[in-house]
């Protein structure tokens, strides 16, 4: 899910679908890294912030990891 999506709406976003499922792991992109906003997408349990400078690489591996803690 792309962190800039509208406000509250993002924010909401993670809440509602942690109240749906609270082991579901949420990855949260980002254009740019933005510390203070990591912080609090963080304070709400996501599972990852990929800042997409990082590249494919890692969001692949991170999505491989996030399947693998969902299926056990």
């Amino acid at each position: 899910m792309d962190v800039r999506l509208p406000e509250p709406m993002g924010y909401e976003a993670i809440s509602i679908i942690k109240g749906l499922d609270r082991k579901l792991p949420i990855i949260i992109t980002a254009d740019e890294n933005d510390p203070k906003q990591e912080i609090q997408v963080r304070q709400k349990g996501i599972f990852y912030y990929h800042v997409k400078s990082f590249g494919m690489d890692e969001l692949i591996l991170t999505i491989c990891n996030a399947m693998v803690r969902a299926s056990h």
